[in-house]
């Protein structure tokens, strides 16, 4: 083989290992997941997929029957030890928040809390309902959802721009932030798991009076 040929070769070999490269990370903004997933999100707000859940109570649920009422969600694991307790206890806090200004306007609209399991093995309605009483979770400000299947997760990724991943020891690592939806039912932004809750009730539209 001429040194001519095996040169045209090589370059024929670095070129579709470039092109691949080019395809799988976004034109190589995105060499991590983690930057793929931030990739779906350069423009915000944006429509969201129907996404399917099931509920801690097993029934089918979507995020359209929370009508015009802005959302907050948090995207836990059940059996998570780290960033979602966090996540959970703020949560917790913001439905206190929401039940006090309940009693003393019980028409003032609220918005709504939505945790979503991320282990689909393990983020079963039944432990979900478990982890909905630890913290006292009341489903008319606080739902646990885990999608539906497969199908549903990659939906769920995609239009959350999520990042999840299975470590070595069978354990996941997974985007902790949390995501705001809008009365349009759109994704308006996701902020920093450690916002504070006077925060995360200004960005829920439930701001104090005071």
């Amino acid at each position: 083989m001429s040194l001519t040929l095996k040169t045209a070769m090589a370059m024929a070999v670095l070129l579709l290992n470039v092109t691949a490269v080019y395809a799988v990370t976004s034109g190589f903004r995105a060499f991590t997941s983690i930057g793929a997933a931030r990739l779906t999100l350069e423009s915000l707000p944006q429509a969201l997929p129907e996404i399917r859940f099931v509920d801690q109570d097993g029934r089918q649920f979507r995020l359209d029957q929370l009508g015009q009422r802005r959302v907050l969600v948090s995207f836990v694991i059940a059996d998570c030890t780290r960033a979602c307790l966090l996540t959970n206890a703020r949560f917790k806090q913001i439905q206190e928040a929401l039940l006090e200004a309940a009693e003393e306007d019980p028409r003032r609209p609220h918005p709504m809390l939505l945790s979503v399991g991320l282990d689909l093995a393990r983020d079963r309605p039944e432990r979900l309902r478990e982890l909905a009483a630890v913290y006292g979770a009341d489903p008319r400000y606080w739902r646990l959802v885990v999608p539906e299947g497969n199908a549903a997760f990659k939906d769920l990724r995609k239009g959350f721009g999520l990042w999840v991943a299975r470590r070595s020891d069978g354990e996941y690592a997974h985007d902790s932030s949390i995501a705001v939806i809008n009365g349009r039912g759109e994704l308006e932004r996701l902020v920093p798991p450690e916002t504070s809750v006077s925060d995360l009730l200004v960005l829920a539209g439930h701001a104090s009076h005071s």
